[in-house]
């Protein structure tokens, strides 16, 4: 079996350095146990003065037709991008994680109840 492919969401607007270092740690630590990370800090090279539907479509795109997970990093909540996120992978039924239960991730439903660990 291939290891899994997650996409990691998470608040990034209005907060330093866009929270790329929270990102950044997460993808290392999941890459470190063997899953594959879509990180969206690293998109477009980093770059951060685009406009925000442009980030925003690449990432619905890419959680469409890539991502096998969403992992939600903390706070998610508080960010309208992320939410979105959420509601368009579990409108697909992709398993969406809680990073900060630890790994690997509890899956869970964001909008509800929190489901059994797979």
């Amino acid at each position: 079996m291939n290891p899994c492919i997650l996409y990691l969401s998470g608040p990034m607007s209005g907060l330093p350095d866009h929270n790329f270092g929270v990102f950044r740690a997460a993808a290392r630590d999941l890459r470190a146990q063997g899953y594959i990370i879509i990180d969206p800090a690293a998109n477009f090279g980093g770059a951060r003065t685009l406009p925000r539907e442009t980030y925003l479509r690449h990432d619905l795109l890419t959680i469409l037709t890539i991502a096998q997970g969403v992992v939600c990093l903390p706070n998610w909540e508080a960010s309208e991008g992320a939410i979105v996120e959420v509601i368009v992978a579990q409108s697909i039924n992709l398993p969406i994680y809680d990073y900060r239960r630890g790994m690997p991730p509890s899956k869970i439903n964001p909008f509800g109840q929190e489901e059994p660990h797979e």
